[in-house]
């Protein structure tokens, strides 16, 4: 499983700190903060308002975002 991959299906589950998807992947800060700029780049992820991060949605979510109200 490539490190993408780890990322993604950790942030399946809630949204996490950089260090703590850093920790999940086995990489250093640095290497994780890497890979996190190009999936946010990509639009594969986001950062929220408190630094966490959390998967992007692909479209309209007629619920509205995960935890939000509609």
């Amino acid at each position: 499983m490539t490190p993408e991959e780890k990322i993604l299906t950790a942030l399946s589950v809630k949204a996490l700190y950089r260090k703590e998807l850093a920790k999940i992947i086995g990489m250093d800060d640095l290497r994780t903060m890497g890979i996190l700029k190009r999936m946010r780049e990509a639009g594969e992820i986001r950062v929220d308002g408190y630094g966490k991060y959390e998967r992007a949605h692909g479209g309209y979510c007629p619920d509205g975002w995960p935890g939000g109200a509609a």
